[in-house]
């Protein structure tokens, strides 16, 4: 579907709907409100949730404050230090109010614009189903296996054995997906409204992240390559 928060396009080809089951996923509370996208850019009055502007209008205050703060510390300036303090102070009425309405959307402040709360939904969906996928049908997998084994006839289900050779595969698959659902599916966010990605960048340069990267590649796929062998010249030599 061509869906986007700007246009009226259906989100769905179809949908099998199963009520109450997020809510109870998310907060274990059947009834219990989930925020949709719409609510997280736009915000929802009804459900006290601000709008993404306002968020980050107010993480830009938060910002501007502990900057504040920061030069007041290196500029000793004691009267700045002591009014400045008490907004960071959670015992205090002035503290308790800023650190829940404005400190607590920091992160808001180093976005540009309310579409960057957006992660690629499609990637993080349909990663989702795929695990999720995976995990059901290793389980009838484990249970089709159980049952032939218990029966000492797994030896003559030829299709099945291959099956479970190659589930092996299914498993790294199975693994990558739940990886992307979680890394790609939290962005914008390193900590929750406090830390988005673009405020965490590392300073290590491009080259030392590809070295590492080639590194881990060569070793993962050397070990991959020597349990698979290892695996099939057992099941050659047979019971």
């Amino acid at each position: 579907p061509k869906k986007d928060i700007n246009n009226d396009e259906k989100p769905y080809y179809f949908k099998i709907e199963i009520p109450y089951l997020l809510s109870l996923l998310s907060y274990r509370d059947a009834d219990a409100y989930v925020p949709g996208i719409n609510d997280l850019i736009y915000g929802n009055e009804e459900q006290q949730i601000l709008s993404a502007e306002e968020k980050i209008a107010r993480g830009n205050i938060a910002i501007e404050t502990l900057k504040q703060y920061q030069n007041a510390k290196k500029q000793n300036d004691t009267n700045a230090l002591a009014n400045l303090g008490k907004k960071f102070d959670p015992n205090t009425k002035v503290g308790d109010y800023f650190l829940n309405n404005y400190f607590r959307y920091f992160g808001y402040g180093y976005l540009s614009s309310p579409h960057e709360l957006i992660p690629n939904i499609a990637l993080t969906f349909y990663s989702f189903h795929i695990m999720v996928s995976l995990g059901f049908l290793f389980i009838l997998l484990f249970l089709l296996v159980f049952i032939y084994v218990w029966k000492d006839t797994i030896e003559n289900k030829n299709i099945l054995l291959y099956i479970s050779l190659w589930s092996v595969l299914f498993g790294f698959i199975a693994s990558q997906s739940g990886w992307i659902v979680s890394e790609v599916g939290r962005q914008p966010w390193i900590i929750q409204d406090l830390m988005p990605t673009v405020a965490g960048v590392t300073q290590l340069s491009v080259s030392n992240v590809q070295i590492t990267f080639i590194l881990f590649a060569i070793i993962f796929t050397t070990l991959l390559i020597a349990e698979l062998s290892i695996m099939f010249n057992q099941i050659r030599k047979g019971p």
